[in-house]
């Protein structure tokens, strides 16, 4: 039993009314507000990986079992939808803890990656910076899948390449 309700006296009692909540520890689910812009390719039984605030070395596989059909705002003004994600092995897992899910939407393997922050645009397309000797180079890159922290790069850039991350205005620049 995870809560009891204490009866107050005077106070009536309907059959409407929760005096007691039974949790089935075999069965917790993590719940996870979505970003809007991130929704889309969500479907039932992908997988995910938790990371739980309260075992920060271990992560937990579990399986979308629901998603809201109804936004809503979060405590920021966000517009997301809620989640329901079903932990594989739930053992040893208690009610209320926080953390993190990743869900993996699209894979690409063997891929080229430079750090969102090194990608920039303008009027003719992506481009980098490019170390070239002692001076970077304005280079065009076809840039592919993304994610929050980085961008595959499909063509203009080598394993070996160096780029530019921060500091764009202080590097010296060879245009070419």
């Amino acid at each position: 039993m995870t809560r009891l309700d204490t009866p107050v006296a005077g106070v009536n009692i309907t059959p409407a009314t929760a005096v007691f909540e039974i949790s089935d520890p075999k069965s917790l689910i993590f719940e996870a507000n979505i970003d809007e812009v991130d929704i889309e390719g969500l479907t039932i039984n992908q997988q995910t990986i938790i990371a739980l605030d309260a075992y920060p070395e271990a992560t937990f596989s579990g399986k979308i079992s629901y998603v809201a059909y109804m936004s809503e705002p979060s405590s920021s003004g966000a517009t997301v939808f809620p989640v329901k994600i079903t932990f594989d092995k739930p053992e040893n897992l208690r009610i209320g803890l926080n953390g993190d899910v990743t869900i993996e939407v699209e894979r690409q393997d063997n891929a080229l990656t430079i750090p969102t922050e090194a990608l920039r645009e303008d009027k003719d397309g992506a481009y980098v910076y490019k170390k070239e000797g002692n001076a970077f180079t304005k280079t065009r890159v076809k840039a592919g899948l993304k994610n929050d922290n980085d961008i595959v790069i499909d063509a203009g850039l080598a394993e070996k390449d160096i780029v530019v991350t921060k500091g764009f205005g202080n590097i010296p620049k060879a245009e070419k």
